[in-house]
């Protein structure tokens, strides 16, 4: 019978100890004088049931557990009829760019009606390049309906931790200034350079700004 690391320091420490009802009793290590033998002499027996119920390496471990944890869950239990025929529901993936704009841009209204620019997040900066872009240009930017999207969005994320420090104050400043130059630009010109929104969400138009306005 084998001997437990925990059952050999029981007896040695808490001879007269109860057991609980689901454990092996410690077995008694008396030498036979009725004394308790030298630690040396008791640790050899608990080095080897160490050794023999040793932990299995991490890896092994790991895959145990994933095995032995996972509950046990027959196939259709729990379901009405119409779930288990449609089977297992897919994950859902990444919104599409068209329709992770359309969100902002509702979110942006709300936000502005109550008043809470300030909580503006990457994709309210790029909803708000496009309203700025329509305002002025009377036309859509169209090329942010597709993949483009999440590279503006990347875009104005980084500029206000890179360029404002996250103080989304002075980054609506800096649209504001761009765009009151853009729009006397387009009263100028009958056909005014389009300000794109890798030029918005550009440090080199930060630049620009910065000496402008000397900030």
């Amino acid at each position: 019978m084998r001997r437990r690391t925990s059952d050999v320091m029981q007896a040695f420490e808490f001879p007269g100890t109860a057991v609980p009802e689901n454990q092996t009793p410690a077995p008694k290590i008396l030498a036979k004088s009725g004394v308790l033998p030298g630690l040396d002499a008791l640790m050899a027996p608990a080095r080897k049931v160490a050794a023999e119920t040793s932990p299995p390496p991490p890896k092994a471990r790991k895959a145990r557990a994933k095995v032995e944890d996972a509950p046990e869950r027959q196939p259709g239990a729990g379901m009405t009829f119409d779930e288990f025929i449609a089977g297992p529901s897919k994950k859902r993936g990444k919104p599409s760019p068209k329709r992770s704009q359309e969100r902002a841009r509702a979110e942006l209204i709300r936000l502005r009606e109550e008043g809470r620019l300030l909580e503006f997040q990457g994709r309210h900066f790029v909803a708000f390049y496009l309203e700025l872009h329509a305002h002025v240009y009377k036309v859509e930017a169209s090329e942010l309906d597709g993949v483009e999207w999440w590279a503006a969005v990347t875009s104005a994320e980084k500029m206000l931790v890179g360029c404002f420090d996250g103080d989304r104050g002075k980054m609506l400043e800096f649209m504001r200034w761009t765009w009151q130059r853009e729009k006397f630009k387009a009263a100028k010109s009958d056909s005014p350079r389009r300000y794109v929104w890798r030029w918005q969400f550009s440090t080199s138009a930060v630049t620009d700004y910065r000496v402008a306005t000397r900030q």
